[in-house]
Formats: C-alpha cells, structure tokens, sequence
C-alpha cells in the first residue's frame, strides 16, 4: 500500500493539483480534500491543498465580473450610464456562469493561472497571492 501511495505522488505534480482542485470545486465535492487517503502527501502539503482549496473556492463562488480589474479598467472613464449597462450585461446568470467557469479554468490551469488574477474580484487579490505562495511551497514537482 506505501508503495502505490509512493507511486501516485510521483505521478502527483502541481498541474495535477491545479486540474483536480478545480474538477472537485465544480462538482461540489471539494471537500474530499479533506480525506488525507485521497491525498498521500505530507502533512505540511496537505495543509497547502486545503488552502489553494478554500481559497480557490471562496474565489469562485464569490466571483463577479463587474469586480475584477479586467472591467474595471474597461470601464474607467465612462460614464455611469455606460457602466450601469455593461454591469448589467454581465450580471446576467448565464454570463455570470461562464465567467465563474472561464475563472475555475485559469485559476486550475499552470498555464493560465496568472491570467486569473485578471478576472478575479479584487477583493480577492491576497487570497489569490496567498493561494501562489502555497502552491510555490508543496513539494511537489
């Protein structure tokens, strides 16, 4: 049992965590994070799973397109009129939806993680910079 617990970590790598991350927060069963079997890592790491996790999370349930820095600065200088359109264009439940899963796919994807932070609340800036730093420290490859 170690041994395949050593295997799957091998195989385990920061992309991996990323895209698993992200399918379990779609799906509503983000929690299984929790279960260190599912996860055979370090103590220390799993702790760093679980932030990404919440941090993740909280992002994605929170997100709102008229609150990221990419509308913002689309935005600036218009007039309130222009603003209160485009606001309410993008609050619409299918916009606001595929811009929550437009950001779960930056934000679990290496490749595009830094992207995210475009599209993220900015509110939401330091559990973003918190969730690199925590992603920096796993010790995996």
């Amino acid at each position: 049992m170690a041994l395949c617990a050593l295997r799957v970590m091998e195989q385990f790598d920061k992309e991996r965590l990323l895209n698993l991350l992200g399918a379990l927060i779609k799906v509503a069963d983000a929690d299984l994070v929790n279960n260190r079997k599912s996860f055979p890592c370090e103590k220390e790491d799993h702790e760093l799973y679980q932030t990404i996790r919440d941090n993740f999370q909280r992002i994605y349930s929170e997100a709102d397109f008229t609150c990221s820095s990419l509308f913002l600065s689309d935005v600036q200088g218009k007039s309130d009129k222009f603003v209160q359109m485009k606001s309410k264009i993008f609050n619409e439940p299918t916009k606001k939806q595929a811009h929550r899963t437009e950001l779960l796919n930056k934000l679990c994807s290496l490749a595009t993680i830094n992207e995210a932070k475009e599209y993220i609340n900015v509110q939401h800036n330091e559990l973003y910079n918190q969730s690199l730093e925590c992603l920096e420290k796993c010790r995996i490859a």
